[in-house]
């Protein structure tokens, strides 16, 4: 049966994949407070709280290298990336375990900063560089593990890759080299991780 059919109950989903609960939990409530206590809602101002800036890695703001991750600019923005999360990433949690989940969360939230900052210089927020990562794992395990994956959800996998890329190309403002090294990054962990024998079957 093709994996990507969600059929849980909201108990069941938190249950069953703890860890992507507790990052989408943590992106919405980042997201509220930052609207409700200093009324910030979609305002480009929301990369001073924490984003990606290079003007702050001067005064030894590294931490932003991380915690742009659960800030973002409009609610648009949040809900594509967590719609996005509870469509296509639970199997992920299941098939390489959370421990390897919460690996390849930190792997490409610092690959895409590493993108974003380091290659292009550039300012930014979102989770789609984990978003984007997960997509760049599900392709090197189509690849590299042709039989892991039904007909059908490789079918998917390749879909949501071109409508993500497109996406990226020709809608305004989105960082193409944030989701280039998300994507990148979790193609290098898939082949630094993943073996056939370390899956589990969905």
């Amino acid at each position: 049966m093709m994996m990507f059919y969600r059929r849980e109950t909201f108990k069941q989903f938190i249950q069953r994949y703890p860890f992507l609960s507790l990052i989408i939990a943590l992106n919405v409530i980042v997201f509220l407070y930052l609207g409700l206590v200093d009324g910030i809602w979609g305002s480009t101002l929301i990369v001073l709280k924490g984003g990606i800036l290079p003007s702050e890695f001067i005064n030894g703001e590294y931490w932003r290298l991380f915690t742009y991750a659960f800030l973002h600019d409009g609610l648009t923005h949040l809900v594509m990336n967590m719609f996005f999360l509870i469509i296509i990433a639970p199997p992920l949690e299941v098939m390489i375990g959370k421990l390897r989940m919460l690996t390849l969360f930190l792997f490409t939230v610092f690959s895409t900063a590493f993108f974003v900052y380091v290659i292009g210089s550039g300012a930014g927020v979102g989770a789609s560089g984990f978003t984007y990562g997960i997509l760049g794992l599900y392709i090197y395990i189509v690849v590299f593990h042709k039989g892991f994956l039904d007909v059908n959800s490789k079918k998917i996998v390749l879909i949501w890759t071109v409508i993500g890329w497109v996406g990226t190309l020709i809608i305004p403002g989105i960082s193409f080299l944030g989701h280039l090294g998300g994507f990148v990054g979790g193609f290098i962990f898939g082949w630094i991780a993943i073996r056939q024998n370390s899956l589990t079957r969905w």
